[in-house]
């Protein structure tokens, strides 16, 4: 009976330590503080670039949202899904639109990510941007084929949004990029 008890104690260490989603937890770790060395390890130790938390959230994600540059690259280099979206539907590009990293935003595009995907409430990384203020990541996403009359499901567009915050100088270029109410 003991030695049941420590198998199953010791494949329980194993399972959460060792390998899956112990090993695929410890990878969110090493992204969110910023360990590239450890982020490299645990990718060649069998970590999944593609790993999900409860919310639908990547390590690719994680890494846009805190802006860590290198990590979003060793990440895709290493196979993560760039279009990949969260149980709202938010993309990597949305989180980089949110957070206002613009250069993340352009490489992201660069490797593939749709510039007009939508979250479950019709969002764009586009209307996120606007919303937020980030002239320079609306800047780029417009130059990149965002499109500026994508409308969300309650009708707003990213003009709106702008409007809305009184954030005029992205309310003039989306103008200028012919957007529309």
């Amino acid at each position: 009976m003991k030695r049941k008890v420590l198998i199953l104690f010791l494949g329980l260490i194993f399972l959460l330590f060792g390998c899956g989603r112990g090993m695929d937890f410890q990878l969110f770790q090493a992204v969110e503080n910023a360990n590239l060395a450890e982020v490299e390890r645990l990718l060649a130790e069998g970590a999944s670039v593609n790993a999900e938390d409860r919310h639908g959230i990547t390590p690719l994600m994680v890494a846009v949202l805190n802006g860590h540059r290198e990590i979003t690259k060793l990440i895709l280099a290493e196979g993560a899904d760039v279009n990949k979206k969260t149980n709202d539907g938010a993309t990597a590009l949305v989180a980089a639109a949110f957070e206002g990293h613009s250069d993340i935003a352009l490489f992201l595009i660069s490797q593939g990510a749709d510039v007009d995907a939508q979250t479950k409430d019709g969002w764009t990384a586009l209307m996120i941007a606007s919303f937020r203020g980030n002239l320079e990541t609306v800047k780029r996403l417009i130059s990149e084929g965002a499109d500026p009359n994508i409308e969300a499901e309650d009708g707003a567009t990213a003009l709106q949004l702008a409007e809305q915050k009184a954030y005029q100088p992205v309310v003039e270029f989306l103008k200028e990029s012919g957007a529309q109410r």
